[in-house]
């Protein structure tokens, strides 16, 4: 059975715990147990310009394309918000799937099945 994203999600984050602020982060290891996110943003300016990424902190990814002044793409489109994401353990899936939706027929699959689902209220299951 596949389990879903959002439930992958929350086991990783009860996982995590709340870190003791003076652990070095070179102490803690979490790369077992580290999810990796293809995440699909919308621009709030032009509802027809999607970003698609990869990270392990959605929140801090989101954060820097709404503040970060580093891609001239996101900033030119921003503010952006999370259209839908895809949860991966493995970091080498994860970065093959989103090389995949950036491709000629990844962007196909993405506005037919994920974006145009989402946008008619949908869910993606």
């Amino acid at each position: 059975m596949v389990e879903p994203c959002e439930a992958k999600h929350d086991k990783y984050l009860a996982k995590q715990g709340p870190h003791k602020l003076n652990q070095s982060p070179s102490i803690l290891d979490f790369s077992a147990d580290i999810m990796y996110f293809v995440y699909i943003l919308q621009s709030l300016r032009n509802s027809e310009k999607y970003y698609v990424g990869i990270t392990n902190d959605l929140d801090r990814r989101l954060n820097q394309h709404n503040h970060s002044p580093s891609c001239s793409y996101t900033i030119r489109y921003s503010p952006w918000k999370l259209k839908t994401y895809i949860c991966f353990e493995d970091k080498e899936k994860a970065g093959s799937f989103e090389v995949y939706l950036k491709s000629h027929s990844g962007k196909t699959f993405m506005y037919k099945r994920l974006v145009t689902k989402l946008n008619k209220g949908n869910s993606l299951k």
